[in-house]
């Protein structure tokens, strides 16, 4: 073992990540371990690092190209009348399935407008009303939103006239008290 130096468990206070030391096995109360330049141990750190935060950086772009696509795609269908091309980006944005509900609405709508000059009105159809139900359900969404903090405003104005009536009570009461005695 010439890559491994015998360490006295007493005698190091360090950790591995500071000593530059990843340890393999413990014997008779030496612990071994392989040396590896600081630098190295910070490497394998930053490698570790960036693969995992590079998967949601990756699925983010992925998501925002295909939006993307779809994009250009409704703006061609208006230009060019590429509605094949429309079809076909606005549906892999609708099938990924990991954009907000107010952008896939939009995307329902455009991919029906491509069906619609494609003359498929019946899948036209069935998208401006998934895009209907999306727009309903966040007005709903909206709409609850609103009273629940319309709600909470109520609630906060109660706490604070019984705040103001407590401390008015109390003041009274100790007015009536000074007058009594």
């Amino acid at each position: 073992m010439s890559d491994s130096i015998p360490i006295r468990r007493q005698t190091s206070q360090r950790s591995w990540l500071t000593a530059g030391t990843l340890p393999v096995a413990q014997r008779g109360g030496i612990l071994r371990a392989r040396v590896l330049p600081g630098a190295a141990v910070f490497k394998v750190l930053i490698v570790a690092l960036a693969v995992v935060l590079s998967v949601p950086i990756s699925a983010r772009a992925q998501i925002a190209a295909e939006l993307d696509d779809c994009v250009r795609a409704a703006a061609g269908v208006q230009l060019f009348g590429t509605y094949d091309y429309a079809i076909h980006h606005c549906s892999k944005v609708i099938r990924d399935g990991r954009v907000p509900e107010e952008i896939l609405e939009w995307v329902l709508t455009q991919r029906g407008a491509a069906y619609q000059g494609k003359g498929a009105v019946a899948r036209a159809a069935t998208n401006r009303e998934q895009a209907q139900a999306l727009a309903a359900r966040a007005n709903a969404d909206l709409t609850t939103a609103r009273e629940m903090a319309v709600v909470r405003q109520q609630t906060e104005m109660e706490r604070r006239v019984a705040a103001v009536q407590r401390a008015t009570d109390a003041a009274t009461r100790a007015v009536l008290r000074a007058q009594i005695t």
